[in-house]
């Protein structure tokens, strides 16, 4: 009653307050957790670690220096590749020519005759 008297409505942070709690705790907790999961971690961890990806970055440089070599031959045998094919084609249109305009062989043998 002695708030709408006095319109004391405006001064209540009540339920702003509970909010502004119930946040904070909720992210406490969240980083009160994370904290737990950092404790787990020992120095030793950090070593073993280091030395997997040690191991797995040199995994790399090796996977791509394979790479590099599977294009390099890829890239040749697709040279050979063409080429054959040019060399295939080649012999196709001069064998063409020679089923079209044959050699005349006999005509030879009767100028040889006479």
């Amino acid at each position: 009653m002695m708030k709408e008297l006095f319109n004391l409505h405006k001064f209540e942070f009540y339920y702003q307050v509970v909010s502004l709690e119930s946040k904070n705790n909720d992210r406490k907790k969240y980083v009160e957790g994370q904290l737990q999961q950092l404790e787990y971690a020992c120095p030793e961890q950090a070593v073993r670690y280091e030395s997997e990806l040690n191991d797995l970055s040199e995994a790399i440089e090796e996977l791509d220096r394979k790479l590099g070599e599977s294009i390099k031959n890829e890239e040749s045998l697709r040279n050979l590749q063409e080429l054959t094919q040019k060399r295939e084609k080649q012999r196709w249109s001069t064998s063409a020519c020679r089923i079209r305009n044959p050699p005349c062989l006999w005509s030879s043998k009767k100028n040889q005759q006479l």
